[in-house]
């Protein structure tokens, strides 16, 4: 995995993560783009010989480069593509999403798009994820420049949801810890993001960061000692900001 802060300095955007070869992703990535220009969350594609990703700046472009010939092909309009492994590509143009099929090994797409949903909600990425099975989950709505103001809650596989007693706020990119007793997440408070962490068993709500630059896209380590997270403060010399969590040894 390579997660590099700064984002806005370096032209490569977080989260960044790619299994086994990251570090390889981004030299491939700053190869082919200037300081200027961004490249949004990459994805390695079958046969790990080409990867798909978004390049910027706007109008955004959705991208695909051959790791072999180094060839980088212009597909379409659009950002935050991603290739299921039903041969599709899903990704946001504004604010609606769009699946095309696409041929992985002749790095072309095939016919045209299908809408899926019109109206997704954007922050700066639009909010949605989908699985490699095609399940899709998306939060709907008109993008707006204030944040809105989150409950979080527990929803089983049945759709029942279960509130979680936090203060409502802006809320985003939750991750819960490997042992599952807490929830690491992004809190926009006043034009601030931090990184801030709910305790599920005390039902508790701890600051983590407190900088004046924005910290988001908490991350747990694999012992859930430390949470790495995505700064816009100077580049450090190491390419993870991390923080170890409050009670731990």
């Amino acid at each position: 995995m390579a997660v590099w802060p700064g984002a806005k300095r370096t032209g490569l955007c977080i989260p960044f993560r790619a299994p086994l070869c990251g570090s390889l992703l981004v030299a491939e990535l700053r190869k082919r783009f200037s300081k200027k220009s961004r490249a949004l969350p990459p994805q390695i594609l079958p046969g790990g010989k080409s990867i798909l990703f978004t390049a910027g700046p706007e109008p955004y472009k959705v991208v695909v480069k051959s790791l072999e010939s180094g060839e980088c092909r212009e597909l379409f309009a659009g950002d935050t593509a991603c290739y299921l492994r039903t041969g599709h590509i899903v990704y946001a143009l504004e604010n609606n999403l769009f699946a095309i099929a696409f041929d992985p090994d002749r790095l072309d797409v095939k016919g045209g798009p299908v809408s899926i949903v019109e109206g997704i909600f954007r922050t700066t990425a639009p909010q949605y994820s989908v699985s490699q099975s095609g399940t899709l989950v998306y939060v709907p709505g008109a993008s707006t420049g204030a944040g809105p103001k989150r409950t979080l809650v527990w929803v089983d596989r049945n759709g029942k949801e279960e509130s979680v007693p936090a203060q409502p706020n802006d809320y985003r990119t939750p991750r819960i810890s490997p042992d599952g007793t807490n929830v690491a997440l992004t809190a926009y408070t006043d034009g601030k993001a931090d990184i801030r962490v709910w305790d599920l068993v005390r039902g508790t709500m701890s600051r983590l960061t407190f900088d004046e630059s924005a910290d988001t896209y908490p991350l747990w380590t694999p012992d859930g000692r430390r949470i790495a997270f995505n700064s816009a403060a100077a580049i450090p010399k190491e390419p993870v900001d991390s923080t170890r969590v409050i009670g731990s040894d």
